[in-house]
């Protein structure tokens, strides 16, 4: 399977291709860069000279690994980028029941409900580590039993305009 990674810095916009392995290795086949000068801290400054970047570099991983990208996973960083921390529960009703899937799914819907600016979205809700009536350091609550289920998670959240702007960029 190919694995495309693009990297917009300040400094340069950087693309790498991998060969990613059914052992979960990933071989490099290929790298683009060239340099930026649209950005500032992370943040677009100049749609036309970020997608002039972001298209040199993409020539330059196309024809060293020649491939034909038409799809990259984008790394995002910068001022517009923060995360919180959250902790949510939820108690269920009969504590003989194993715990499903449903039930860690409604522990996420509750963190995504977390009070955030207009101007913001959430990219990401990560969980950290589950407990079970009080018990810590569950990874995998699913099968087990257990009246209050608690989740603390890692919340990624971004500013809706910039991330726009770099989507429009990739595009």
């Amino acid at each position: 399977m190919i694995t495309v990674g693009l990297d917009i810095g300040t400094t340069k916009v950087v693309v790498i291709v991998g060969e990613k392995h059914a052992n979960g290795t990933l071989r490099i086949i290929g790298l683009g860069q060239s340099p930026s000068t649209g950005v500032d801290k992370g943040a677009i400054q100049n749609i036309t000279k970020t997608t002039d970047a972001i298209r040199a570099a993409v020539t330059m991983a196309e024809q060293s690994s020649g491939y034909k990208i038409n799809r990259v996973t984008v790394g995002i960083a910068g001022q517009y980028i923060r995360s919180t921390r959250q902790t949510e529960y939820i108690t269920r009703s009969d504590v003989n029941d194993v715990i499903r899937q449903e039930d860690l799914d409604a522990l996420t819907a509750k963190a995504a409900s977390l009070p955030i600016s207009e101007n913001e979205t959430i990219l990401h809700i990560l969980t950290q580590e589950y407990r079970v009536d009080y018990q810590g350091g569950i990874l995998e609550p699913i099968g087990m039993a257990g009246r209050r289920l608690e989740a603390t998670f890692h919340i990624v959240i971004g500013q809706i305009a910039p991330l726009q702007n770099i989507k429009r960029c990739v595009e």
